[in-house]
């Protein structure tokens, strides 16, 4: 071994431990910034779904409420005669 890669690895080993705790602290925030994305994903995603279940549901409810039922939507023939229409025509 040469010179400098006996002087490279006594300066790797003397800095193992700090080494070591870097990496430690770099894979715990890796870690934490993985569990903040998923749980950003999955608000978005109820976020998204519950705005579409309100849209529908303002939709349906409007739409009942522009529905007229005025008489002549519902006009019915009077099969029984509850009018007495036909003993006037007789």
């Amino acid at each position: 071994m040469s010179v400098e890669k006996v002087n490279q690895y006594k300066e790797h080993k003397k800095n193992r431990k700090q080494e070591i705790e870097q990496q430690k602290k770099k894979d715990a925030l890796n870690r934490v910034l993985a569990w903040v994305v998923a749980v950003v994903v999955i608000a978005a995603l109820v976020v998204g779904i519950a705005v579409t279940v309100v849209n529908q549901v303002k939709k349906a409810s409007a739409s009942k409420e522009d529905m007229s039922y005025t008489y002549s939507s519902y006009e019915l023939m009077d099969y029984a005669d509850i009018e007495g229409t036909a003993a006037t025509e007789e």
